[in-house]
């Protein structure tokens, strides 16, 4: 049994029409019928994102240095990022903008603090990334109320989890490295009018990969899954459960809890062997000795932090979460009795 968490991108099919025609073909798109293959690619998920402009990038890097390129093209110099986002752009951005670059402080229940936008607005911030779902805790953060407290400024957010940008987005990106399994391929769009994009470093491969994610996490049903998960943990688990966020408040179809009285990277890696696909923080955290760095910026401490699990899953038989819940609940016990105190 395999719980996919949402850091854990989709993995490529065998075969299928989309894919067909790629196979064999020139990482970039040279001849004329590739260039609008990958034009009519980037045309469909800018449609799916509902915005008119999209540009491409080869890697998570070259997404973030494109967001920043584009907002100084248009005069913005000052960002603010939130605590909540990743690292990797929470260090990019401080390398790029240098002291123009604010944080957004979060408050104890691990939500975007109203009043750090409004000291990151009087300190001239243009532009705000701030994501609608964090990809640790899963919580669902109101974009209409940040939107309207930084009022004109644009709002950036990663829609990777569920590739539907709430409206109140100026900029939405996905990246592909939260996606689908074998590209880093991403992309962000926006609606104001710019230069044409340059369609000779697109990798038409891994475009279609992407494309192949986008239209899955869309085409995404769940209905009570996560309550009959979370019936089945705390029947399982008892006092021992713990949640950071109340479930009520993250993603449709995902939320993180801890278990008392072990480290969480430890028993990611011990319920990996099974097969069960779980993480203690961001992606490129899971399986490390490194606590939630969101738990961490809301106040916890280290050690409480370090409690932290969390999933997301696909539609489920009630059969597959007891059998999941109940070797969770056997590994649990396990562990918990073998550790050195």
């Amino acid at each position: 049994m395999r719980l996919d968490i949402a850091l854990n991108p989709l993995p490529l099919p065998n075969s299928g029409e989309i894919f067909a025609n790629y196979f064999g073909k020139k990482p970039t798109p040279s001849d004329r019928k590739s260039q609008l293959e990958a034009k009519n690619i980037l045309s469909s998920i800018a449609s799916t994102m509902n915005r008119q402009n999209i540009v491409y990038a080869d890697s998570t890097v070259s997404l973030y240095l494109g967001i920043f390129d584009y907002l100084k093209s248009i005069g913005c110099n000052k960002i603010a990022v939130s605590k909540k986002e990743s690292i990797d752009l929470q260090r990019i951005a401080k390398s790029f903008y240098g002291d123009n670059c604010f944080e957004i402080q979060i408050d104890s229940k691990c939500n975007v603090s109203l009043h750090s936008l409004q000291e990151a607005i009087k300190q001239g911030a243009e532009a705000f990334f701030v994501s609608e779902t964090d990809y640790e805790l899963f919580i669902v953060e109101s974009l209409e109320n940040i939107k309207h407290t930084i009022k004109d400024a644009l709002l950036i957010s990663d829609v990777s989890f569920g590739c539907a940008p709430s409206k109140y987005t100026d900029i939405p990106f996905v990246r592909g490295d939260r996606i689908t399994a074998g590209t880093k391929a991403s992309v962000f769009c926006f609606d104001k009018k710019t230069k044409n994009i340059d369609l000779s470093g697109v990798d038409l491969f891994a475009l279609a990969s992407l494309h192949y994610g986008i239209k899955q996490k869309t085409e995404l049903k769940i209905t009570d899954t996560k309550q009959r998960v979370i019936n089945a943990l705390k029947t399982v688990f008892g006092d021992d459960l713990i949640f950071f966020i109340e479930p009520d408040k993250t993603f449709k179809n995902g939320f993180a809890f801890g278990l008392k009285g072990i480290k969480a990277g430890e028993f990611v890696y011990i319920m990996s062997l099974d097969g069960i696909m779980i993480t203690n923080g961001e992606g490129c955290n899971a399986m490390t000795k490194e606590p939630s760095f969101v738990l961490r910026a809301a106040g916890y401490d280290i050690e409480a932090a370090r409690e932290m699990l969390s999933f997301s899953f696909t539609e489920l038989s009630d059969s597959e979460i007891a059998e999941t819940v109940s070797l969770l609940g056997l590994r649990y016990r396990q562990h918990k009795a073998l550790s050195i105190k």
